[in-house]
């Protein structure tokens, strides 16, 4: 499972430092299916860090994979004339980050609530918060 793990870092790693390296830090990692005029690449992102949480035999990981997937399906959140779209992709994000903490457990949990509370203050929060929660579910999965 280690492998997996890693492949997920990698992953997201890399995508986050191509973003970071070529638009600067943005108000969220959904914001780059706007940004980078490559949308497909944003889907591909999300589900290549979704996916391999089915592999860790847990309901929890199970539902964070579900989540993951659908914030990647439901990419154009921004369109005026879609709030279906919009809902589907905050609630998938919700259920990535919820399920794989309550998986990991309520250390974890905690960890990110106090964690996340001084990032309400900044700027680009959400993006902090995201980086945040992956920083601290791949830590999880490692551990």
């Amino acid at each position: 499972m280690i492998a997996v793990t890693i492949i997920q870092a990698v992953v997201f790693l890399t995508y986050v430092i191509y973003l970071v390296n070529r638009y600067g830090v943005l108000p969220s990692i959904s914001d780059s299916f706007y940004i980078t005029g490559e949308k497909s690449i944003f889907r591909l992102f999300c589900i290549a860090i979704s996916l391999p949480m089915v592999f860790y035999n847990e309901v929890e990981f199970m539902l964070a994979a579900f989540g993951g997937i659908l914030v990647g399906v439901a990419d154009n959140y921004k369109a005026k004339n879609l709030r279906a779209i919009k809902k589907a992709h905050f609630i998938g994000a919700a259920i990535l980050i919820g399920m794989s903490l309550i998986g990991l457990g309520f250390t974890y949990l905690a960890i990110f609530v106090i964690g996340a509370i001084p990032l309400l203050f900044v700027n680009n929060r959400i993006w902090w918060i995201e980086i945040l929660a992956f920083t601290i579910i791949i830590t999880g999965l490692l551990v």
